[in-house]
């Protein structure tokens, strides 16, 4: 499933494109060569950050209805459309599943999925995550770009150090969340 960006996008992309030193772009539409690898690594360095770890600000739930026009050839009773902008499955609700394709089946009716979204509009995810986005975009322009190894090192460690501090920023506020909501229950 491919994914789908607002013009918002354009400024995390240009802020990649000034980590190495390129020319911002105007549009994410035009037809120049830095575009079209623009709309290639754009989508893969989202998937890359969004799939490594499920970021609160990343999770959706949906409750899905089977597709009747689709009916798989064995195994499971239904088939289900992955929702717009789908990353990847966080869980599914007592229910045994399989991800083929673009689809999910399971023998369950409906489904209720939690799971990972790349969101039309950035600034829905923390400043944290899409910082990591950007110096993964960055890094992956770069390969394109030029052949500056010491860039190319600096953009590497730079962006692991920001997708860690982007799961602990999230893993804190989760644990304290947790923890208050648990220490409540066992008081009860």
């Amino acid at each position: 499933m491919s994914l789908t960006f607002s013009k918002e996008w354009l400024v995390v992309a240009n802020e990649a494109l000034d980590l190495i030193g390129e020319a911002p772009l105007q549009s994410l539409e035009s037809d120049s060569a830095k575009n079209e690898s623009l709309n290639i690594e754009l989508p893969a360095a989202v998937k890359a950050v969004l799939s490594s770890y499920q970021f609160k600000c990343a999770t959706k739930r949906a409750v899905l209805s089977p597709d009747a026009d689709v009916i798989p050839a064995w195994g499971y009773k239904y088939c289900y459309n992955l929702p717009q902008n789908f990353v990847s499955v966080v869980s599914v609700k007592d229910a045994e599943y399989k991800l083929e394709s673009q689809h999910i089946l399971s023998d369950e009716a409906p489904l209720y999925l939690v799971y990972v979204e790349c969101p039309k509009d950035p600034y829905y995810l923390s400043h944290a995550v899409l910082e990591a986005i950007k110096l993964e975009l960055a890094y992956k322009m770069a390969h394109i770009a030029t052949v500056n190894p010491q860039l190319l090192s600096r953009l590497r460690e730079d962006k692991a150090i920001a997708l860690a501090l982007a799961r602990r920023d999230d893993t804190t506020g989760l644990q304290q969340e947790d923890a208050s909501l648990k220490w409540w229950g066992d008081v009860r």
